[in-house]
């Protein structure tokens, strides 16, 4: 019997995108959740010295390459843009995935296995938004490697169809080429647990509001801030927990962290907000589950994890009013203008003074949106699934 063809994904987390593992791990659930209704064998792809992080039982094979730079930091450079010398193992790769699989999804770059069939990933379009948060060389540096993926690639995802409307805008090239694959979140029995130890590890308040993001500028915690001493202003307490890397790339010196824990002593409020840091994902989804809501006050997004997190639980959100945050449509969700902390302080008081229950997660509740999450992880693996199989059947001559 002839064997099926391989879709290689490419684990390529590294210590500064924290959602990296998360978008890879969702994906190789999905697709094993709809088991045989996919054409095609899942193979992981690691570089050699690189943790699996657990994922070899996902996947159908494994592919282990030779090499003694991790793929990890070879591609986060890609999705980063900064410079770098060529790797001269670069046919080494590309001769075992090409030997092992017949597509491979996410690829950021046309540098990056040129002689494979691709399946292109752009996550967001941040530069072109906000420049400010971005070198010149960088925001220069994306241009021109989005704009050869537009040019090149016979199949572009983008994450939602607010970033598919940008993709187009800014690249007209990718008209005809882009797959919208909105993904979502897999829930695990084992984030049902007791989240009592976690509560006490980390001496969670009664009750609380979390914000789940890296401290990153865009990410725009300080306007969360300056909410919650607006309401500690009229008398209203709203203890605040906050998870994420508090470093980026892009700031050396830690500037953006640094003065927003000092507008933090400013406003009077160091006693009600937690900065945990970042901290294990099972933690970061027990602490998830027992808020009384979740804040995320990001400026950009391609599509938000921890919106989708938040929907599996069925939680309270206040979220910016950005395109891609009314695309995700949570039910319940209610929204603010990301510049305007007046309006994300009366969101917040109507979230806040919902229930006085203290933080605990709603079984009953949870029951109702596991399900609803099931159901969503099966249309997201044949969603993937159609992708693959449409590139599958393009003539191999125009995919490189």
């Amino acid at each position: 019997m002839a064997s099926r063809p391989a879709l290689g994904i490419l684990l390529h987390r590294v210590a500064s995108w924290t959602g990296g593992r998360v978008y890879i791990e969702n994906m190789l659930l999905a697709l094993r959740a709809i088991g045989e209704e996919r054409s095609f064998d899942v193979a992981l792809i690691i570089g050699d010295g690189q943790a699996s992080e657990g994922l070899e039982s996902l996947a159908d094979k494994i592919v282990h390459l030779r090499s003694n730079r991790s793929i990890a930091r070879k591609i986060w450079r890609q999705v980063t843009l900064r410079t770098g010398n060529a790797d001269p193992r670069q046919a080494e790769y590309e001769q075992q995935i090409q030997s092992t699989v017949d597509v491979l999804f996410p690829v950021f770059s046309t540098d990056e296995f040129a002689g494979c069939r691709r399946i292109f990933w752009i996550p967001d379009f941040q530069h072109r938004y906000l420049p400010e948060f971005f070198s010149a060389e960088e925001v220069s540096g994306r241009d021109i490697t989005y704009a050869r993926i537009a040019q090149q690639a016979t199949t572009l995802v983008q994450s939602s169809h607010a970033a598919a409307a940008d993709c187009i805008k800014f690249y007209p090239d990718a008209q005809g080429k882009i797959e919208v694959l909105q993904f979502c979140s897999v829930p695990k029995d084992e984030w049902y647990g007791d989240t009592k130890p976690v509560l006490e590890k980390y001496a969670a308040p009664r009750r609380f509001a979390i914000v789940c993001n890296q401290f990153w500028m865009h990410k725009n915690h300080g306007v969360v801030f300056e909410a919650i001493a607006r309401l500690k202003s009229q008398g209203i307490t709203v203890p605040l927990v906050c998870t994420g890397g508090t470093s980026d790339y892009r700031d050396k010196e830690n500037a953006y962290f640094k003065s927003l824990q000092h507008r933090i002593e400013t406003l009077g409020i160091q006693q009600q907000v937690s900065i945990l840091g970042l901290v294990p994902r099972l933690d970061q989804l027990h602490l998830l589950r027992s808020a009384s809501v979740l804040i995320q006050p990001s400026r950009f997004e391609g599509w938000s994890t921890v919106l989708e997190d938040a929907r599996v639980f069925g939680k309270r959100v206040v979220a910016s009013a950005i395109d891609v945050h009314r695309e995700q449509n949570l039910e319940g969700a209610t929204y603010f203008n990301a510049d305007r902390p007046e309006e994300l302080s009366e969101r917040l008081q109507e979230a806040w003074m919902e229930t006085d229950l203290p933080a605990m997660p709603n079984p009953q509740h949870e029951t109702r949106c596991r399900a609803d999450a099931n159901k969503r992880v099966l249309a997201y693996g044949r969603r993937i699934s159609h992708i693959v199989e449409a590139e599958l059947s393009k003539p191999a001559s125009t995919t490189k």
